[in-house]
């Protein structure tokens, strides 16, 4: 997206709310500024190269990028892209990544985790049974996604990892690699 798109949708918000009522991080805070209204808003002083305060530049960073703002946004805004723009200018301006997101990224690069832990002691904190059980589950699935190759009519890589998911709040239908930055 340009900077002129984004300045104009975010202009042609007319403040209805009514993204209030879908988005999580506001849900759980309350707090305005945690909102996808609050984040347009921010945005807008990002693009006009207005001050911004380190707690505006938190809560462009908190946004999940879920995209269900974008659903229910009757004036047709993308609002997670200009927010996912945002960052991007934000990082170009020299404000972000975050520090936590730094302590992340230089994880990866030198653990090779997001952990900053050693690969070797991951399942330490776990006792043994468990860590056998898992070790043992990996190798399982290892086999599992080598067997596609040989054999096509094997599940889908969806159907085998969507009972994996179920103790978590993200739905696989709506998992999209594509949305996430780490800056």
């Amino acid at each position: 997206m340009d900077e002129e798109k984004i300045i104009a949708e975010v202009q042609s918000c007319i403040d209805c709310i009514i993204c209030l009522d879908v988005c999580d991080t506001f849900a759980v805070t309350q707090n305005e500024l945690l909102s996808p209204n609050g984040r347009l808003k921010i945005v807008d002083k990002i693009f006009n190269n207005q001050d911004i305060t380190q707690e505006e530049i938190k809560s462009i960073y908190t946004c999940t990028l879920c995209g269900l703002c974008d659903l229910t946004c009757q004036q047709n805004i993308h609002i997670a892209d200009t927010i996912h723009a945002s960052k991007i200018k934000l990082v170009e301006m020299g404000l972000g990544p975050l520090e936590n997101h730094i302590k992340i990224i230089k994880g990866i690069e030198e653990q090779d985790n997001s952990v900053n832990g050693k690969r070797e002691e991951r399942l330490n904190w776990m006792p043994e049974e468990k860590s056998v059980i898992i070790r043992r589950n990996r190798l399982r699935r290892w086999k599992r996604l080598r067997g596609r190759y040989i054999c096509p009519n094997r599940r889908s890589r969806r159907d085998y990892w969507q009972p994996l998911l179920v103790g978590f709040r993200i739905s696989f239908n709506y998992w999209s690699f594509n949305r996430f930055i780490i800056c």
